[in-house]
């Protein structure tokens, strides 16, 4: 399998010799190198390459670690590929760290490079799509079609790892105390609180004039919980600074492992949507699909 048009470039972190850096340039990937943590921070900085993939064996290199510092690099932020090369089969807990530090799928060593290079090219193709996922120009938070994309996307990645996904949809309804207060304040402070206390493995978006959605990969029934009364302590925290009342309606549905969940990730968030409306219906502060 052969990489068309530019050469993408690759950068590979380890700290030692790993014939997978030379084995990609066979592929048509432009290979870069770096010897640890620092230098791949700097060379992300500077380069900013199409993909990273990190050799979690070499002593030097913290994978998961390292993935964290590489999503807050505004050259990477979460659309470039990070995959992670381990000597063991992961625990499911260490796949769950892994997912959300932004990782995208661990593979274990020895590894086949025409298996490799040709999940690079996929997830470089899926990157170079989502680039083109529409945003709400009122939030600047995705709308519902780039959230039906981020769930699909998500959906994958929790696959890799055999990690649990959820879905939370959020209705807010948020009233003013002072006069002049209008919908698109409300809206702003809404979804500047999502973003501050949202995880940057997280996809938020708007859903409607007054509804919005997390998708949470690494994150189970009891996780999806925890989120919503972390979002409600935070939204209700703004409201009371900006002279708002705020009281929150909420629906989710999670998955335990997404390989064997019983319908499509993407279904998520319908589901999640039905779940809201559970709760408006029913009174309850938060409700979960059925």
């Amino acid at each position: 399998m052969a990489v068309n048009s530019r050469s993408p470039a690759v950068l590979f972190v380890s700290g030692r010799f790993h014939s997978v850096a030379a084995g990609l340039r066979q592929y048509g990937y432009s290979v870069q190198m770096a010897t640890g943590s620092a230098e791949a921070v700097r060379r992300v900085q500077r380069v900013a390459p199409d993909a990273v993939v990190i050799d979690a064996a070499s002593p030097e290199t913290d994978a998961v670690a390292l993935a964290r510092q590489l999503r807050a690099v505004s050259a990477a932020g979460d659309s470039m590929p990070i995959l992670a090369i381990t000597p063991t089969t992961l625990t499911a807990g260490q796949h769950r760290a892994a997912l959300r530090a932004g990782i995208w799928e661990c593979l274990v060593d020895p590894l086949d490079l025409d298996d490799l290079a040709s999940r690079l090219a996929a997830y470089l193709h899926a990157r170079d799509s989502g680039s083109t996922a529409s945003i709400d120009a009122a939030t600047g938070l995705y709308d519902v079609q780039g959230l039906a994309h981020f769930a699909r996307e998500l959906g994958r990645r929790a696959y890799h790892h055999r990690a649990p996904l959820a879905c939370i949809a959020l209705s807010p309804d948020v009233a003013g105390e002072r006069e002049g207060l209008d919908a698109a304040e409300q809206l702003r402070v809404v979804a500047e609180v999502l973003v501050a206390h949202g995880r940057r493995s997280d996809a938020l978006g708007r859903l409607g004039a007054s509804e919005f959605a997390v998708i949470a990969p690494g994150t189970d029934a009891e996780g999806a919980v925890g989120l919503v009364q972390r979002m409600t302590r935070a939204l209700q925290g703004a409201a009371a600074n900006t002279g708002l009342s705020l009281s929150l309606r909420a629906g989710y549905d999670a998955v335990a492992n997404v390989r064997y969940a019983p319908f499509a990730p993407e279904h998520l968030l319908a589901r999640a949507v039905q779940a809201l409306r559970k709760a408006r219906i029913s009174g309850e502060w938060i409700a979960v699909a059925e």
